[in-house]
């Protein structure tokens, strides 16, 4: 046991073969001889009852200078029986002799040898690990120490970043404070004016600082709540609502259902389908082919709603219904109603003829009616003439209804697409009258309520005085005319100038019913018509050429106004494929040589002014 022994004192070398203390051990327990320390070796003390080389076998002597692994902890080395009790079982705790198994003595030394080392390793593992602890220990508490540090110098850091950022905000807000002492005259001290700065930036903050979290919160809300179910019926009703008053092409029930009535009417009083499509192509866009409208009103469709109602006691004066719109069309005076959206003049017109027929002025069958008899009557003939002769196509119908019954001209560069989508539509309505009939009955009864029939649509009664009266003469005050019809009240033409107004009760008075018919304002940009400052006196059919006797009435009417234009305020005159304009042409005769000017070339009869006379009267130039 010297070596481990050494060992320990010396550094923990494992015992091996070059170890001669492991030699003797081994020699020790293969011979049996006693130990020259035992002092009971003498008397051959039995072990714990094993024959053979484990009863002779003893301790080592404990070599100087160290303790003797096998003595007890009490220091007990008497060689006694209890010595012999402590002993063997720590050799059995090493292993057991191969001696024993019959083993050759080279055999017995080896495994004296082994003996002795496998005794030894137990005590160096637990010696190496208890080191090692202790040097992870020893780590730990460096590491330790140098994470205290670290933390302590950052602290140290931090509190100097703090008192920095301190002394700067407490420094700015001083200097605020000065300042405010010294603007109110040192009346509060330099603090003060301090606290009060920081309070009103705490404010501040604070109020950044909770809007932008009710701004957030709003957000998460808006990004997380669904669409409530509950919603979805009054969504979806009121898209609807809006599409259906929305000029989106032929699509709705109502304007469909209303379109096959129109249809059944006119198609019972002979009107063809091509011309009918261009009927209800131009009602599309002037009513939705809604009866019940009124200008201005478009949220109560086929229905006499509450604005309708008091629009309608409001005597349709727009300015009483839509200021802002007044505004904007100073020409309108009585706001469009109906199918064709009859405005100021016609207006009264059509309610004035519903009142007297016992009817109302929003039903088809009293518009219809009005349509065929009591409304103007230049576009009366031309309504009859649509149903007697059949234009022969869609765009023609189309074209001739925006031009010669709503009084659009196609020379207004805003009227080229209006026509585009009146021809889109009409084709549309075309397409859908395959399936539609018509209904005779109510087109006879219809008819019978306009003094008209169907073989006679082109005659009224309107045109029937006219006939009846024609060759009656009377004295004017410039020649003869020839009386050609009934007088017509300035407020029929529309919202009238008031001098185009004197002039024409002044002509009247003067020369009776000497034109066919006449018309007044309209919608017509570039026209002294659309401001109600022209009148149109017919001396003939629509289109067609004057008679003789009504020819004379043009001339004898122009000739009368050239020498008063100032007194009338005449501005200017068409009449028969020329011009005169006040201020510009001497005043004279109008077939006299330099009194009047070229203005034919421009189209048609109608376009050329050869079947009525046009005259502008009011402050506008001539147009």
């Amino acid at each position: 046991m010297a070596g481990v022994a050494g060992g320990g004192a010396g550094g923990m070398q494992p015992p091996g073969p070059g170890s001669g203390a492991s030699d003797q051990v081994g020699q020790a327990a293969g011979k049996g001889l006693p130990d020259p320390g035992d002092t009971a070796g003498a008397t051959g003390a039995k072990g714990d009852g094993a024959t053979g080389p484990d009863q002779a076998a003893a301790p080592e002597k404990a070599p100087a200078g160290g303790a003797d692994p096998l003595v007890d902890s009490a220091g007990d080395s008497d060689p006694g029986e209890d010595s012999d009790e402590r002993i063997g079982p720590k050799l059995g705790a090493g292993g057991t002799s191969e001696a024993a198994k019959g083993g050759s003595e080279s055999d017995r030394q080896g495994v004296a040898k082994g003996a002795g080392a496998v005794a030894a390793v137990p005590a160096i593992g637990v010696g190496a690990q208890l080191m090692v602890l202790l040097m992870f220990l020893n780590w730990l508490k460096g590491m330790l120490a140098a994470l205290l540090a670290l933390l302590m110098n950052l602290w140290s850091l931090i509190w100097m970043l703090v008192l920095q950022v301190v002394k700067t905000v407490v420094g700015f807000f001083l200097s605020i404070g000065g300042a405010i002492a010294g603007a109110v005259g040192g009346a509060i001290s330099a603090f003060a004016g301090a606290v009060v700065s920081f309070g009103a930036a705490f404010l501040g903050v604070v109020a950044v600082v909770a809007g932008t979290a009710v701004l957030q919160q709003g957000n998460s809300i808006a990004q997380h709540d669904g669409v409530p179910i509950d919603c979805r019926a009054a969504t979806e009703r009121t898209v609807r609502e809006i599409d259906d008053n929305t000029e989106s092409g032929a699509t709705s029930a109502d304007m469909e259902a209303m379109a096959e009535d129109v249809y059944s009417i006119l198609a019972g009083m002979g009107m063809q389908d091509e011309n009918i499509a261009g009927v209800l192509g131009n009602f599309q866009h002037e009513s939705r082919i809604d009866p019940t409208t009124v200008e201005t009103i478009y949220n109560e469709p086929y229905e006499i709603g509450p604005r309708t109602r008091e629009a309608e006691e409001n005597g349709f004066q727009v300015e009483l219904i839509d200021a802002d719109y007044a505004a904007q069309w100073p020409a309108i005076d009585l706001v469009g109603i109906g199918l064709g959206q009859w405005t100021n003049g016609r207006n009264t017109l059509l309610t004035d003829y519903a009142e007297s027929t016992g009817g109302e002025w929003w039903e088809l069958e009293t518009q219809l009616s009005f349509m065929l008899s009591e409304d103007d009557p230049v576009r009366v003939r031309f309504v009859q003439d649509l149903i007697e002769n059949p234009s022969g196509s869609v765009e023609e119908s189309t074209e001739a209804w925006m031009v010669e019954w709503e009084g659009l001209t196609l020379d207004s560069d805003m009227n080229a697409p209006r026509l585009t989508e009146r021809l889109e539509d009409a084709d549309v309505w075309f397409a859908k009258m395959d399936g539609w009939e018509a209904d005779e009955d109510r087109a006879d009864s219809i008819l019978e309520q306009a003094e008209a029939t169907v073989d006679v649509a082109n005659q009224n009664r309107r045109t029937a005085a006219v006939q009846e009266c024609r060759t009656a003469d009377v004295n004017g005050g410039s020649g003869t005319v020839t009386q050609a019809g009934e007088q017509i009240p300035c407020d029929s033409l529309g919202a009238m100038h008031p001098d185009a107004c004197a002039m024409h009760e002044h002509l009247q008075e003067e020369f009776g019913g000497f034109f066919l018919s006449a018309g007044g304002q309209r919608n017509e940009s570039g026209s002294n018509h659309n401001n109600g400052q022209a009148i149109d006196y017919m001396m003939a059919e629509l289109g067609e050429v004057p008679s003789d006797e009504m020819y004379d009435n043009g001339t004898a009417l122009v000739n009368y106004l050239i020498p008063r234009a100032e007194e009338f305020n005449v501005s200017g005159i068409l009449w028969d494929g020329r011009k005169w304009a006040a201020g510009n042409d001497p005043v004279g005769e109008w077939h006299e040589e330099g009194v009047t000017r070229d203005a034919s070339g421009r189209g048609d009869d109608t376009q050329n002014h050869i079947d009525h006379v046009h005259v502008s009267v009011g402050p506008d130039p001539f147009m």
